[in-house]
């Protein structure tokens, strides 16, 4: 596809982007000079920096010069970004009538090929590095064996994520009540690094199977511990619970969890929650990519900028879902801030701070936690009508985020009420609210409470109140610029 062809001739676009910090703490890096292909895979080391790249380019494009790149794959501010733009598509935010009124068009759903996001462009990046690395796998030798396995099961798990997210953001879910039929697009489904090919959407059934062998394959290969900031078998086995649970395998979705949560349980105590926002702590946490202050990412910038005169913010919880944190519970406190800016009080979403004595809204992107492979499995678990652990899972998680909790009893729709509850809560403003009404088959319904602290204030208009179950902008718009470049690509309906 032509428009992969991002970085001209050469295909090693510089293994990469010359020891960023964040990848630097991650895989102790060091500045390397840009090579090209026929050198740039001979020795192990030269694999580990190209892994290097693969997991900087999901935070940093080749192309920003920005103080902070506002366009890349998991972070960002002006595209589509993981940490915000989801939330801001559904009822979990109001617009902030005093802030910038960024990403309008995803909060009043006006989107089009025109005005959308690089994340086509910026995950496919991450897929091409990927696919570099699959492509030079046999110039290692047989004595690295074992180091080989990990490279592959590394890219291929990477290479299955960013397809995956891809289908998430422009396809039709796979169960639910609005599924993708046989014949429904999904995204181009790249295994190779030929700038020059012009492929058609694979369907979104077959994309998604794709997704599962590359995920499948990679978790045999990868190894159980690669360090903070890289995936790991668990990292794997959790993502492909995630994607199950979207296609509805549900006993695969939680035998997947079931392999995870084996290595990694933690949920995060109260008394180390915070610390996962700060950055303070690994605890909970399956995946998730480095991002310090030179890496020129402020993912909390989304929701707000703090400053010599308070949070002025972007978006502010809806009130109604403000209210629905108990006080005692743990993620009241993290996730919220109530403070004055001009006068007026606001709830400010503060889930992106930055570290101690860091820069504010740089925080690591958190992709994958020990608690939504639970919430994976407790899902899963109902709809096989195993209740009673699906009841011990939700209660597992509970335990760890109310003072002094009293274990549920939930059964029946009231249960699985529960656990959509739960899991919008646990997951708000990490990228999931969109992709979970889209895949359940649920309308956008926003309420018409105001932005200041006690719901008063300016709302959303009407129009932009509801978004139906299954409309077409459930699915975002391919780029002009993709459909211009390669004549293969169908644009989804209504754009």
């Amino acid at each position: 596809m032509k428009s992969y062809n991002l970085f001209g001739s050469l295909l090693m676009m510089t293994f990469l982007l010359l020891g960023s910090s964040a990848c630097r703490k991650a895989l102790d890096k060091e500045p390397y000079n840009q090579v090209d292909e026929a050198n740039a895979f001979v020795t192990e080391q030269d694999f580990t920096n190209a892994l290097r790249g693969m997991y900087n380019r999901m935070i940093i494009t080749g192309n920003s010069t920005a103080t902070y790149a506002p366009n890349n794959y998991l972070g960002g501010e002006d595209a589509f970004s993981w940490v915000s733009s989801p939330d801001i598509l559904t009822d979990n935010v109001v617009v902030a009538s005093l802030g910038r009124h960024s990403q309008q068009s995803f909060y009043q759903w006006t989107y089009s090929a025109n005005t959308t996001t690089n994340t086509w462009q910026d995950a496919y990046q991450v897929i091409r590095l990927a696919n570099a690395i699959l492509e030079h796998l046999d110039n290692l030798a047989e004595s690295e064996v074992s180091f080989k396995d990990n490279v592959e099961g590394e890219a291929l798990a990477a290479r299955g994520m960013a397809h995956f997210d891809l289908l998430r953001v422009y396809a039709k879910p796979l169960s639910g009540l609005h599924p993708a039929s046989a014949s429904d697009p999904g995204v181009p489904y790249v295994t190779s690094t030929d700038v020059e090919a012009l492929p058609s959407r694979t369907s979104a059934r077959e994309a998604y199977a794709n997704v599962v062998a590359d995920l499948e394959e990679a978790e045999t290969r990868i190894s159980e511990d690669n360090g903070v900031g890289r995936l790991s078998r668990a990292a794997v086995s959790g993502l492909l619970s995630r994607v199950y649970l979207y296609g509805g395998e549900w006993q695969k979705a939680k035998e997947a969890a079931d392999r995870a949560l084996a290595v990694n349980n933690d949920v995060g105590s109260i008394d180390m929650f915070p610390g996962i926002w700060t950055d303070e702590t690994e605890s909970g946490v399956l995946f998730k990519v480095i991002i310090t202050t030179i890496d020129r990412v402020a993912i909390g910038v989304g929701y707000n900028q703090p400053g010599p005169s308070g949070i002025r913010n972007e978006y502010v919880p809806d009130y109604a879902f403000y209210q629905s944190f108990s006080d005692d519970d743990i993620r009241k406190s993290t996730y919220f801030l109530t403070n004055d800016f001009q006068s007026f009080p606001y709830n400010s979403i503060v889930k992106y701070q930055g570290k101690p004595g860091g820069v504010a809204n740089v925080n690591d992107v958190k992709y994958l936690r020990v608690a939504e492979v639970l919430l994976n499995r407790a899902e899963a678990l109902y709809r096989m009508g195993m209740e009673a652990d699906a009841l011990a899972d939700l209660n597992e998680l509970r335990s760890n985020r109310y003072d002094s909790y009293t274990p549920g009893a939930e059964s029946g729709s009231a249960l699985l009420d529960a656990i959509l509850s739960e899991r919008r809560k646990e997951l708000a403003y990490e990228g999931h609210r969109f992709f979970d009404l889209k895949r359940l088959g649920l309308p956008v319904q926003r309420s018409a409470n105001g932005d200041r602290a006690d719901g008063t204030g300016t709302g959303a208009l009407p129009q932009y109140l509801t978004l139906p179950a299954g409309d077409n902008r459930f699915q975002l718009p391919i780029p002009q610029y993709e459909i211009n470049a390669n004549r293969n690509i169908a644009q989804n309906p209504g754009y």
